[in-house]
């Protein structure tokens, strides 16, 4: 189930991305730190387009991803992540698509 967040989604999306670059690329608490930064922006922007969708699998968080618009008709997808637990089940293509497809109905 893809779903607009939920409270405790933003903390979640923040500490998760922090652990999972830190385990898998090294990045350390700064990077955390620049993720809350770029996703307390986006809520900042008076901008109905932006949104963040949790992708959820048997209750669980699997995945994320975020689009924000960028002017000229054009979106950025961010915060595009799926937990190791869940990958090659399809729930990167799922929330890829569903970006990809609210950006064309909205315009971009």
């Amino acid at each position: 189930m893809l779903s607009e967040l939920e409270p405790g989604d933003l903390g979640w999306l923040i500490s998760v991305h922090g652990s999972s670059y830190s385990a898998e690329f090294g990045f350390d608490s700064h990077f955390e730190i620049d993720i809350a930064r770029k996703v307390v922006d986006i809520f900042n922007q008076e901008n109905d387009f932006n949104k963040i969708w949790v992708k959820k699998t048997d209750g669980n968080n699997a995945g994320y991803v975020a689009v924000s618009d960028k002017g000229e008709e054009t979106a950025f997808v961010n915060f595009f992540l799926v937990l190791s637990e869940f990958r090659g089940k399809g729930v990167a293509q799922e929330l890829m698509s569903h970006a990809i497809e609210y950006s064309r109905i909205n315009g971009a």
